[in-house]
């Protein structure tokens, strides 16, 4: 049996997927196996994938049903203690899976979470992300609620606590692996390193990229979760602007104008109050105090 289970998702990502598939098979951890669920592909994906000789490698193909599908049915698949997960777009650092390895064994038994940090390497957003509990050696919560440290190819996480939560939601575009740290959350204890341990490429076709998918699932993530925020208000607020953002962007006026003022709300000092009132004007008022604040909008870690 492998130390490690890595499930790769994929789909049409040819151009980019042998150099994610590449940094997985050259971990300084040899003991892994590779599951790569190719969903539904029409580009060059199988074929390249056919030409990878490295036993280690498993490669599944179904039809296109979405990355929670695809990474739900490579968890079906897999066999190690431990599971990782990978992006298509993304590259591993070669250290990744002994780093967390290593945090697991330190942090103790009862940890069947480990976060890291990684490197962004998106236009204009170059910079490390690095988990604040890492950092202050505390509470995973502010990671938690912020999202941004919490992208599933930095975890290293006990597969038997992922089958027991019945694994990602399947009906979910994205922010599906925000969900399920939520609810990992609530029942085992999370560890974390400042890594970076991988790059983050980011592809201009991600679901995520989507705003109407991007604003449901806001709108869900907030209706399904938004207790865990109470405590939190400018974090709380940083949410409905973003979602109030997105709303905007998508026709949806007088909704985004309620999550502007939900915002305010929350947090009288936010600039959703200059959103509410940009809102009112133009389209070019509202990208204008994003780019003035996009931390504030929740559209920067």
């Amino acid at each position: 049996m492998p130390a490690v289970s890595v499930v790769l998702p994929t789909y049409n990502r040819a151009a980019s997927l042998g150099r994610a598939v590449r940094s997985v098979l050259q971990q300084s951890v040899r003991d892994l196996e590779l599951i790569v669920v190719d969903d539904g592909s029409t580009d060059d994906t199988p074929r390249l994938l056919a030409a990878i000789t490295d036993p280690r490698l498993r490669v599944v193909r179904q039809h296109n049903r979405g990355a929670a599908a695809a990474r739900n049915a490579g968890i079906a698949l897999a066999t190690a203690e431990w599971l990782a997960f990978q992006d298509s777009d993304d590259e591993w650092l070669p250290d990744k899976l002994a780093l967390q390895l290593d945090a697991a064994r330190a942090a103790g038994g009862d940890v069947g979470l480990v976060l890291a940090g990684y490197r962004s390497a998106h236009p204009g957003m170059a910079r490390d992300i690095r988990p604040r509990s890492a950092l202050h050696r505390g509470d995973p919560l502010p990671d938690l609620l912020d999202g941004w440290p919490i992208i599933t190819p930095t975890w290293l996480v006990r597969r038997a606590l992922v089958q027991t939560l019945g694994g990602f939601d399947e009906s979910l575009t994205c922010f599906e692996d925000w969900d399920l740290v939520f609810r990992l959350a609530d029942c085992t204890r999370i560890a974390a390193i400042p890594g970076p341990v991988l790059v983050k490429y980011g592809s201009t076709d991600s679901v995520c990229g989507n705003r109407v998918h991007l604003r449901d699932a806001t709108a869900w993530l907030l209706a399904h979760h938004g207790h865990r925020w109470h405590g939190h208000p400018w974090r709380l607020a940083r949410r409905h602007a973003a979602l109030g953002c997105l709303q905007y962007h998508t026709g949806q006026r007088d909704q985004a104008r309620a999550s502007f003022r939900t915002a305010m709300r929350l947090a009288p000092l936010h600039p959703a109050t200059g959103l509410w009132l940009a809102s009112f004007l133009h389209r070019k008022a509202v990208r204008a105090i994003e780019r003035l604040a996009p931390h504030a909008a929740g559209f920067a870690p």
